[in-house]
């Protein structure tokens, strides 16, 4: 009945509701409850689910593994580990256990994320062009699964205009239990790094991020020297697998300079099928500088209103393993800026990209948009293309 209803959550919740009215204790009907709770991204719902069931029948095979795929979701791989390590001798061909003994497989890999980005300068100058790289290789878990080593490898060049290069080394732990992340990273020339995200319920999440001595900024800080400390709290509120909201406050202390940030985001799902997703965004962010008399981009106030709609759609899956897939993503962006002593000025961008999924152990993604905006009450229009690679080894 599910697999009927994949990518059409509130159907098929409606369903199961009805078939929970017509037979409230079946635990048919209570276990598919927590099947969608977690691809719903409900892990707490889905765990609550799962243990009315196994309440009931303790050696309910589907529920166990249910039940471990939430833990693993929230961070605890324990459990599944146990009860894969358990039947996998007496169902070796049963699809659910198959898969969650791959995920643990994955789970227990190396893992590399890198990322690559190109683009005209955002500070206006005119004929500049940016890269920046970036290079993350994690280790395999601790024997207790808490906690991964990391190295990691950025550089940044700019030129011919403004010609500039910078590069950081670094190297960190990432440590997690139970609905927590935290990773803690050090680099040369000072930088250091705290990042730590707690999932507070199935609806609301927060995260904070500190750097000190972030040398990857404008083209033109970097030229002049400039280093700077951040710190960046947000707040998450996700209704379901189709709406949230989003805020969180910035602050940047330049050598030169001091910034503050407010923002908000939401998102809409408008339409999900098998192979289509339409969503649309809007953004709010207020800036503020205390020196906008300095050699990059820095106005004493900013203000912009945005909105975006994003096409997805897939146009080729791997039918019998479902783990190669490639998608397309469309979107445009529009919206106002309105900067300090300056009119307010539209801004927009158009972008094409995709996804594409080789085995359930790599995936690559790129994108290039074209990205008009004002700085200074000038309009300046410039490409910037990403391009990154997440993979297990």
């Amino acid at each position: 009945m599910l697999s009927a209803y994949r990518n059409h959550s509130n159907e098929a919740e409606e369903g199961l509701n009805a078939l929970r009215a017509e037979a409230p204790g079946s635990l048919d009907a209570i276990e598919a409850v927590g099947i969608l709770a977690a691809w719903r991204g409900q892990a707490r719902h889905a765990e609550e689910q799962f243990l009315d069931v196994l309440g009931e029948q303790p050696d309910r095979l589907e529920s166990r593994l249910g039940l471990g795929n939430v833990r693993l979701d929230r961070g605890d791989a324990s459990l599944l580990r146990q009860v894969v390590d358990e039947q996998k001798a007496d169902f070796p061909n049963r699809r659910s256990v198959r898969e969650s003994q791959r995920r643990l497989e994955l789970h227990d890999s190396y893992y590399m994320v890198a990322g690559a980005s190109f683009s005209g300068d955002q500070d206006a100058v005119a004929g500049n062009r940016v890269r920046e790289y970036d290079l993350r290789v994690y280790s395999k878990p601790s024997e207790n699964d808490h906690w991964r080593a990391f190295g990691r490898y950025r550089n940044l060049r700019s030129g011919p205009t403004v010609s500039t290069a910078a590069n950081n080394i670094g190297a960190g732990l990432k440590y997690t239990v139970v609905d927590w992340t935290t990773e803690i990273e050090v680099g040369n020339r000072g930088y250091a790094r705290l990042e730590t995200a707690h999932a507070l319920s199935d609806q609301w999440s927060s995260a904070l991020a500190i750097e000190k001595n972030v040398l990857f900024r404008q083209a033109r800080a970097v030229e002049n020297g400039i280093k700077s400390d951040t710190a960046n709290f947000s707040l998450r509120w996700r209704h379901n697998e189709n709406l949230d909201v989003g805020g969180g406050f910035r602050a940047t202390s330049f050598t030169d300079n001091r910034r503050s940030e407010a923002y908000l985001t939401a998102n809409k799902g408008l339409y999900t099928d098998h192979d289509r997703r339409l969503t649309t965004s809007v953004r709010i962010a207020n800036q503020r500088n205390s020196n906008p008399a300095v050699a990059y981009f820095s106005p004493e106030q900013q203000l912009e209103i945005s909105g975006t709609v994003v096409l997805e759609f897939r146009q080729w899956q791997d039918i019998a393993t479902k783990k190669s897939s490639l998608w397309h993503r469309i979107w445009g962006t529009g919206g106002k800026v309105h900067q300090s002593g300056y009119v307010a000025r539209s801004m927009s961008s158009f972008g094409y990209g995709q996804e594409i999924a080789l085995t359930d152990a790599f995936r690559i993604r790129w994108s290039i948009a074209r990205t008009r905006y004002p700085f200074d009450g000038i309009h300046s229009s410039y490409y910037v293309g990403n391009i990154g690679f997440e993979g297990y080894f």
